[in-house]
């Protein structure tokens, strides 16, 4: 089985939509239409693992950097492109994206 799994970090609004019998909860915001193309991007990606995770610029600047980096030094991912989008954080235009890039699973 594979999985893949978009992440982001930003600002959403969680809204109840419809009756009480036959509602839902829906996620609004930047943060969650990214994480909704980054794990579409997951797809794309010909990554030889059971489980793909991309994430957007503003969740790797959120992350300890000790995180994010192993103990020889080396980063834990690497980037995959971009969107036309710009970051929360900063503003910065395009928005980059990355992929994890160490085995999930043994």
């Amino acid at each position: 089985m594979n999985v893949r799994i978009g992440i982001d970090f930003g600002t959403i609004r969680i809204e109840k939509i419809g009756k009480k019998k036959k509602s839902q909860l829906i996620i609004v915001g930047g943060a969650a239409n990214y994480a909704k193309s980054l794990e579409t991007k997951g797809k794309d990606l010909k990554f030889d693992q059971y489980t793909t995770i991309c994430f957007g610029y503003d969740l790797l600047c959120n992350i300890l950097k000790k995180e994010v980096i192993d103990s020889e030094g080396d980063a834990l991912y690497s980037s995959i492109g971009s969107f036309s989008g710009s970051s929360e954080m900063d503003g910065s235009k395009p928005y980059k994206i990355y992929k994890f890039t160490r085995r999930i699973r043994n």
